[in-house]
């Protein structure tokens, strides 16, 4: 996702401060552990799994103004050749709700004009902005978080 992509515009990139995302999921991981306390549940959050922590994680993100995705697959890399094929990440955080762009080509290669089109064939026109710019965001401007969990020391 270099400069040279016309489709975005480099000065439009804005970061999200790895702070920002810490302070979100702090305060979204507080709330859930005092909901607990209060209830008087026999475990704290600290015994539950990834997968169960995730959706307080999604809340605390979207509480910050932040727009998180879910098991998002990476960027296309050569050689897979099916969307279920490829590691995904937990989330990709966003600073509007903006599609990403994650350079998907398998529709590109092999297409018969006789043909309708394939099944993840894009049939919509790029989104544009009110000033007629590309809405899509570059991959590298958002926030890529993969969320671990593991026992204390």
């Amino acid at each position: 996702m270099n400069g040279s992509d016309p489709r975005h515009d480099d000065a439009a990139l804005v970061t999200i401060a790895a702070a920002t995302v810490a302070e979100a999921a702090v305060a979204a991981l507080r709330a859930a552990a005092d909901e607990r306390d209060l209830a008087q549940e026999v475990r704290g959050i600290d015994s539950l799994p990834e997968r169960e922590i995730q959706p307080m994680l999604a809340t605390g993100f979207e509480a910050a103004g932040l727009h998180p995705l879910r098991e998002v697959r990476f960027p296309s890399r050569a050689g897979e050749p099916v969307r279920s094929v490829g590691t995904r990440c937990d989330f990709v955080l966003r600073t509007s709700d903006a599609p990403l762009d994650l350079g998907d080509e398998i529709d590109a290669e092999d297409d018969e004009p006789d043909e309708g089109p394939g099944l993840f064939a894009e049939l919509d026109p790029e989104p544009l902005d009110a000033s007629g710019v590309s809405s899509v965001m570059d991959p590298e401007s958002a926030f890529w978080l993969e969320v671990k969990t593991g026992a204390a020391c």
